[in-house]
């Protein structure tokens, strides 16, 4: 009984030798920095920190275009996270889509008296 135990426990440990074999021969698939659009096939099968053309660690993070709600300032968003103010007028609700629709409602109307005034 001790022997079957034994060589089921072999044969277990030899294939699972094979598989970690198999798994490491496996090649990641192709990257792309979503900053510069170089494409590189990594070495390793791990994920690669940084984009080995432009050096940024945010290669596989979309590029993101941000603008303040209250003075209009735009700027790409440089980091994974979303700033919590704006950085031309300090505004904490620089995000704020109440802000953002009372903006589109007074530039509406500015046209629409823009269209008034010239008929």
């Amino acid at each position: 009984m001790k022997d079957i135990t034994k060589e089921i426990l072999q044969e277990l440990h030899t294939q699972k030798k094979q598989d970690a074999k198999a798994n490491a021969k496996e090649v990641m698939e192709d990257c792309e920095c979503k900053r510069c659009s170089y494409k590189w096939t990594p070495r390793k099968k791990r994920l690669p920190v940084f984009c080995p053309r432009c050096a940024s660690k945010y290669w596989n993070i979309e590029k993101t275009w941000l603008v303040c709600a209250i003075c209009g300032h735009g700027w790409w968003q440089k980091t994974k996270c979303v700033p919590q103010r704006c950085s031309r007028c300090h505004c904490k609700n620089w995000n704020n889509e109440y802000v953002h629709e009372l903006n589109r409602k007074i530039y509406w109307l500015e046209d629409r008296i823009k269209e008034k005034a010239i008929t």
